[in-house]
């Protein structure tokens, strides 16, 4: 998943990582999110981060067909963890479409953190 930073220059890209960090960024912005610091600013923004990564990850394998699953779970009981290169393989086998289930993960994220801020502002 690369987007352009900018049409002006469309051969600049940014990597996932990036991505989710302006995703976050615009998140606490459009939320109104006010640190007192910039260390709490970036607590809060890391905690997103973090919320949001395992959000994408448990959709992801909520995909996954049953056989992909049975791997992981063997590969897991035999490994004790399971490493992400195994779980790449897996969802890369199992043909499933990620980019659509981040994208819709990352809506879903969205909608439920400003409409719990809007609930919270109204409760005031």
């Amino acid at each position: 998943m690369e987007q352009t930073i900018n049409n002006d220059n469309p051969s600049e890209k940014l990597n996932d990582d990036e991505v989710i960090d302006l995703f976050i960024d615009g998140l606490m912005e459009e939320k109104g999110t006010a640190a007192p610091t910039a260390e709490v600013h970036q607590d809060i923004h890391d905690n997103l981060k973090n919320q949001l990564l395992t959000e994408i990850d448990r959709s992801i394998i909520a995909e996954l067909p049953d056989d992909k699953l049975e791997e992981l779970t063997r590969a897991a009981a035999s490994e004790g963890e399971l490493s992400p290169e195994v779980v790449a393989k897996a969802v890369e086998a199992s043909n499933i479409n990620v980019t659509e289930i981040t994208g819709v993960t990352m809506q879903r994220f969205r909608d439920l953190y400003l409409n719990n801020a809007n609930q919270q502002k109204t409760e005031e």
